[in-house]
């Protein structure tokens, strides 16, 4: 069921982008509680990185190349045990 859902809403959004042009700054906006969470990459989740994912495949055209520059750099720290066993994200044995 969640992958119907998601499934319909990439498809009307790819619609509603090939249909009309996206305001940048209501894009910005609508975006921005997602983008917060890149900040930090111990905010980092599989479902958010699986959503931006999608948005990106639709809206790449609206980011820049220090978007994914810092993408690559957050995932590098999320991926490196000494890291996360400095912050403290996940309890021993978690994984």
């Amino acid at each position: 069921r969640h992958e119907e859902v998601v499934a319909v809403a990439r498809d009307a959004l790819a619609a509603v982008i090939s249909q009309s042009k996206l305001q940048k700054e209501l894009l910005q906006s609508s975006l921005r509680p997602i983008l917060l969470n890149l900040a930090d990459y111990r905010k980092l989740s599989v479902p958010l990185l699986q959503g931006l994912s999608r948005l990106l495949s639709l809206l790449s055209n609206f980011f820049n190349l220090t978007l994914g520059e810092k993408l690559l750099e957050h995932l590098r720290r999320w991926t490196d045990p000494e890291a996360l066993a400095k912050a403290k994200t996940f309890r021993p044995g978690d994984d």
